[in-house]
């Protein structure tokens, strides 16, 4: 097909029909720029509908100079989201002067269509000539390779008097070896009439390195055009010169500034430090409703720190750390991507703000400089697991639990049924915490090499002041966030630029990827129905509905070669986990791999999704495993009898009432539940001794409800490998047969992304137009970080309580 392309394209030539597009008032002329591949703000006047398919903020500026003294012409355009607006005056001393004032709106309607619309307020020389054109464009990009738009322009048949009349035209696109070359052709004629005279015209892009690109241009009427673009940074200068063949010494000059992605500049000065700050609660995956500000993901996070480690331009990265991390799996995520930071000779600095904890703490040891607030306190004193009882307060007010557990470490249930842990329990929080205990003497040792021998001394010290800290040699510097800049210059032997906002917009190609790796994220408590981010009145949902039809999508979507799916979930409903398990399976009989990147906590219901993947991540401290069940309810009966509540059932059949919160189960309904739960935990590990290649007898030892760290899994092989949602990513691509440096765009399936106004669209709308995007917690006085946790539980239980056999962990761990 591409070749078939490639071949219609230069073959143009000779079928061109005669007469030639005359320049016209109402619009700038372009360099070399065609309807089917333009994206940025001149596609306002060329093919609206490409302001939606690549909404990234952009500017143009030119002036164009025709020979001879003819007009010149000064033209402008600012884009921001799908909006656009641009201004052009032409100076003409002899037709007369002319302004036009354009505003456009574009959007994407599926990944590869788009549609625009654009009006232009006409203001010609001379009294009551003012007049409006509207136009409107479609673009279809079927491939990334391949572009098709169609353009109608001046609709409305404004002033055929003056020349502006509607105008008809298309365009085709080929973009070989990643689009670094383009080859185009556009038609446009002036009206839809079968014996109107049409116009060709074709267009050539090269870009033959990053900062450099070269345009041409020509007609069948034979004016030629050549220029030159180069880039430094975003903003890059060009040159472009055209002319009639007969009249080569003579050429119409544009001389013009305009925008483009960071990744282009020609010239590498190597002096960024990109800061990332870790202020805010960062979520596994993007969140943000219509109106309420997104806030930055940590898989993008992670992302822009993987940019900085391989942009020429950096010369160092800074870790800013101003709040806890949540988890020591993200803590082990961080130091990782420090590590290899200081591999690829990065200059690594760590600077400790005002939580300076235990986590961030050891996220500064994998740094080559750690740098703490002068008023900080260096809050490293080691961990402790606070567990909450409640069978005495039950007791109290006379709420009977019951429930039956699969097996004797699925303790979930204690916290209603007994007054302290059971020895099983009290075994696997040790372990656990012994793990960590390791991770943080491991930490210390290999990023303090002098203090390998008094670590638990060192601890059992903590918490230090600012300056104690220093004294001991756990930081090297004190340093004010003003002062960060200068003293990590100091410190690097060189001048560096803070760059704060690295990366921090994401940048929206206006073409569908080649290759695709799709995330899919299983975040939050696994539930049926769709996936929910967190609200004001509710916590993170993992929906089995909104997961399956991802990983459906994904295994439809010829374009998608491998899936990442990253599980952060303690679990939930049995029957949801089977629901996205078995899609997981057709995924893979379809020839796709799937690699699992587990996060902080990826347990009970969190593993059975991911039990079925060709490979399975985690980090030494994710706690996973918890292969059990349980289920059971809690009575309310003689609560209801002390309040002076009175219930009467009548049923039919001996156990339609078991589930009746006004009584307790009797034998019966208790041995019923028994057989449920039992048939449910045998379904789970079988789907574990399919996915791991295990006899069950070797699984049922590792399950009984016991909880591992990541590093204890992958000793007993429950997961592959050791490492974080990089390493997952580097899989991916070997198991899909990519070399390292094949061009592979990470796509995510969400509601955010579908119907027919997607709502980053409208979110940069509402942005270009002035107004603010809020938190929901914003004006409440409610601080999320102390009500957040308790909502997140009810809604969690909520969503729950028509289910009756439970995957889920028995406690909620965070690190602070």
């Amino acid at each position: 097909m591409p070749v078939a392309v490639a071949a219609l394209l230069l073959g143009l030539g000779p079928v061109l029909p005669a007469g030639a597009a005359e320049p016209v008032p109402e619009r700038p002329e372009l360099p070399a720029m065609p309807s089917a591949a333009e994206d940025g703000a001149a596609a306002l006047w060329i093919n609206p509908a490409a302001l939606g398919m690549d909404p990234d903020p952009s500017g143009w500026l030119g002036l164009r100079l025709e020979p001879l003294g003819g007009p010149g012409t000064l033209s402008g355009a600012l884009q921001r989201g799908p909006f656009a607006t641009g201004v052009a005056y032409r100076l003409d001393g002899q037709q007369g002067n002319w302004l036009t004032v354009s505003t456009g709106l574009g959007v994407r309607l599926n990944p590869r269509i788009g549609a625009g619309v654009a009006f232009g307020w006409q203001i010609p020389e001379g009294p009551d000539d003012n007049f409006m054109t509207w136009d409107l464009g479609l673009a279809w990009r079927p491939a990334h390779w391949l572009g098709i738009s169609l353009v109608a322009e001046n609709l409305n048949d404004p002033a055929p008097d003056l020349g502006v009349v509607p105008r008809f035209g298309g365009g085709l696109a080929w973009r070989p070896l990643q689009g670094r070359v383009s080859l185009a052709v556009d038609y446009r004629q002036d009206s839809l009439d079968a014996t109107a005279e049409g116009s060709f015209s074709g267009t050539l892009r090269l870009e033959p390195t990053d900062g450099m690109v070269v345009r041409a241009s020509g007609d069948q009427d034979g004016r030629f055009g050549a220029g030159v673009e180069l880039f430094w940074g975003r903003v890059g200068t060009g040159l472009h010169l055209d002319a009639d063949g007969s009249a080569l010494d003579a050429p119409a000059t544009t001389v013009y500034a305009l925008t483009a992605d960071g990744s282009r500049n020609l010239l590498d000065t190597g002096r960024r430090l990109p800061e990332f700050v870790l202020d805010d609660d960062f979520p596994d995956q993007p969140r943000a409703g219509l109106f309420m500000e997104a806030g930055e993901s940590w898989l993008h996070l992670l992302q822009r720190i993987e940019a900085a480690i391989h942009d020429p331009a950096v010369r160092g990265i800074v870790v800013h750390i101003d709040r806890p991390l949540g988890s020591l799996a993200r803590v082990e995520e961080l130091r990782g991507l420090l590590a290899r930071a200081r591999a690829a000779g990065r200059f690594t600095v760590a600077y400790l703000d005002q939580d300076a904890g235990t986590g961030a703490f050891m996220v500064a040891m994998a740094a080559d400089r750690v740098y703490l607030h002068p008023a900080a306190t260096l809050d490293v004193k080691g961990f402790a697991l606070e567990l909450t009882h409640m069978r005495e307060t039950l007791d109290l007010v006379g709420i009977e639990p019951q429930f039956v557990q699969r097996s004797e470490y699925k303790s979930a249930p204690e916290r209603f049924t007994r007054t302290r842990p059971s020895e099983p329990a009290r075994e696997q929080l040790q372990a656990l915490l012994d793990d960590a205990t390791d991770a943080l003497h491991e930490a210390i040792a290999t990023g303090r090499g002098g203090l390998a021998g008094d670590i638990e001394v060192l601890i059992d010290a903590g918490p230090f002041t600012a300056d104690e800290a220093r004294r001991r040699g756990l930081v090297d510097r004190l340093v004010y966030p003003d002062q960060l800049e200068a003293v990590a210059s100091e410190d690097a032997g060189r001048p560096l630029h803070l760059d704060p906002d690295y990366h921090l917009d994401d940048e929206v190609s206006g073409w569908p990827a080649s290759r695709e790796i799709a995330v899919v994220y299983v975040d939050g408590v696994i539930t049926t129905g769709s996936s929910r981010g967190p609200g004001l009145l509710a916590g993170t949902i993992a929906g089995s509905d909104t997961i399956v039809r991802q990983l459906d999508q994904a295994r439809r979507d010829d374009g998608v070669v491998a899936v990442v799916m990253r599980v952060d979930s303690p679990g939930g409903s049995a029957f949801a986990s089977d629901e996205i398990w078995r899609a997981t399976q057709r995924l893979r009989q379809a020839g796709k791999p799937l690699i699992v990147s587990m996060g902080g906590v990826a347990a009970s219901g969190g593993y059975y999704v991911a039990a079925g993947a060709d490979t399975i991540f985690a980090e030494p401290t994710t706690i996973t495993g918890s292969i059990g069940v349980y289920g059971g309810k809690l009575s309310f009966g003689d609560l209801m009898d002390r309040l002076g509540l009175r219930t009467e059932i009548i049923s039919r059949g001996r156990h339609a009432a078991m589930d009746s919160p006004s009584r307790p189960m009797d034998a019966s309904e208790l041995a019923a539940l028994e057989r449920l739960v039992d048939a449910t935990y045998d379904q789970f590990k079988e789907r574990v001794a399919t996915g791991r290649g295990m006899p069950p007898d070797r699984v049922e030892e590792l399950a009984r409800g016991r909880v591992w760290s990541g590093r204890q899994a992958w000793q007993h092989g429950l997961v592959d490998e050791l490492g974080g949602f990089d390493a997952a990513i580097a899989a991916a691509r070997r198991e899909a047969g990519l070399g390292d440096t094949a061009v592979v765009e990470l796509v995510t399936y969400g509601d955010r992304d579908r119907g027919p106004l997607p709502q980053r669209s409208v979110r940069l709308a509402i942005a270009a137009l002035g107004g603010r995007l809020g938190s929901p917690w914003e004006g409440t006085g409610v601080e999320p970080a102390v009500l957040g946790p308790l909502v997140a539980d009810l809604d969690a239980w909520a969503r729950l309580a028509g289910e009756r056999t439970w995957t889920l962990l028995p406690w909620r761990v965070e690190l602070r």
